[in-house]
């Protein structure tokens, strides 16, 4: 019988799934008891609301924080922009292609939201709590789509895994999304937090585009791969 062995890594996503589900869970039913309480525009430091809104804070800033100075805590396709220069030529149609890809796959988000926020407008229910609701929705998704089934690699970036993702790194611009249209002191952190992390890592995959390619120096396969967080994808890494 094969033993199957969880790695840190793993582990360590397993642990930020629960805790965003938790988070997730419970803004629900706080946005159907009494929606007000997520209102971060109004008064964020009422007894309950003002508890949860900055343990959804704390976690997004804590996240970001571990993308924006090196570190190995993070898994390797989110630390490739941690990555010295090292001057490798990249063909250039290769480039092209992935550029391609990252721009396309922001295009989509961008309709797909704006389409979302004037529904929700139209209808009148898009509000700060609403927001906030969305956001938490789309940090669980981030790591559903990294553990186990990802609709933007199977239908956009077609990228072998995570490791190779052009667009790992646009995953905290991606759950800030909804509180733009909400500016505060809630949210300007996070906003800008989230936008320095997008940047620092475009600027990183033009200065060296390199470890953003399919074809790097990475692990061939997944058995020698460090993550292994495709372990519930049904890769064989064993």
């Amino acid at each position: 019988m094969r033993c199957i062995v969880i790695g840190s890594m793993v582990k360590k996503h397993l642990r930020m799934l629960m805790i965003r589900t938790f988070l997730f869970v419970a803004a629900v039913v706080i946005y159907f008891f009494d929606s007000d309480l997520l209102d971060f525009t109004a008064n964020p430091q009422n007894a309950l609301g003002g508890v949860f809104l900055f343990a959804c804070w704390g976690m997004l800033v804590i996240g970001m924080l571990y993308r924006i100075f090196p570190n190995t805590r993070i898994s390797v396709g989110a630390r490739r922009h941690f990555e010295p220069v090292t001057g490798k030529p990249v063909p250039a149609f290769l480039l092209k292609k992935l550029n391609f890809k990252a721009i396309r796959m922001g295009t989509i988000w961008f309709v797909f939201n704006a389409s979302l926020f004037m529904v929700l407008h139209n209808f009148g229910v898009f509000t700060p709590a609403l927001a906030v609701l969305i956001t938490l929705f789309y940090a669980l998704c981030d790591v559903v789509f990294i553990m186990f089934w990802c609709p933007f690699q199977r239908f956009f970036m077609h990228n072998r895994c995570c490791t190779e993702c052009r667009i790992y790194n646009w995953d905290y611009v991606m759950m800030v999304t909804p509180l733009v249209l909400f500016p505060g002191i809630f949210t300007v952190v996070l906003i800008l937090m989230a936008g320095f992390v997008f940047v620092r890592w475009e600027i990183a995959a033009r200065r060296n585009p390199w470890p953003f390619l399919q074809y790097a120096d990475k692990p061939s396969s997944c058995t020698d791969c460090e993550d292994k967080l495709c372990h519930f994808k049904g890769r064989d890494i064993f």
